[in-house]
């Protein structure tokens, strides 16, 4: 893999609850590019930025993106309360933070991540890609330090 950059976009919800709950190892797809012409809005870093950044400056609580990040924040807790990582009382309080938020805790942040040797990164499956030619990966296990943030 030849690029030396990729880029993911992530809310600021995301970012507190990973480092709170998920021990601050975070799973992220991430793209190679931030704007590639081949990335259709749902998997282009950009885009998804540029997406949040206007429903939290308009202030919509009824955001499809805020819902469509609570629903995948939501799994992941489930996810890990079903493997042991979190308590009962972990994922309740996680959960309140969740619902409690509004989009204002959705603001975009977006993640500079140098591919590395020890990089845990995958290309994405054909058929969980948001359009064949999309350029998607997954990067599991992904500490804080191992990315710069730059915030809207």
């Amino acid at each position: 893999m030849s690029a030396k950059l990729f880029y993911s976009t992530n809310a600021q919800l995301a970012q507190i609850i990973t480092a709170r709950f998920f021990k601050d190892t975070f799973r992220v797809w991430a793209a190679p590019q931030f704007d590639n012409e081949f990335n259709p809005p749902s998997s282009n870093p950009k885009e998804i930025f540029m997406r949040l950044h206007e429903d939290v400056k308009r202030q919509d609580n009824h955001s499809s993106k805020m819902n469509e990040i609570k629903a995948g924040l939501l799994k992941a807790i489930q996810k890990k309360r079903g493997d042991g990582s979190l308590t009962e009382e972990q994922e309740k309080e996680a959960n309140n933070i969740i619902f409690a938020s509004t989009i204002i805790r959705y603001k975009p942040f977006l993640y500079l991540i140098p591919n590395t040797s020890t990089l845990n990164i995958s290309k994405a499956q054909i058929e969980d890609k948001a359009e064949v030619l999309s350029e998607e990966y997954i990067i599991k296990d992904l500490s804080s330090k191992e990315f710069d943030i730059i915030q809207s």
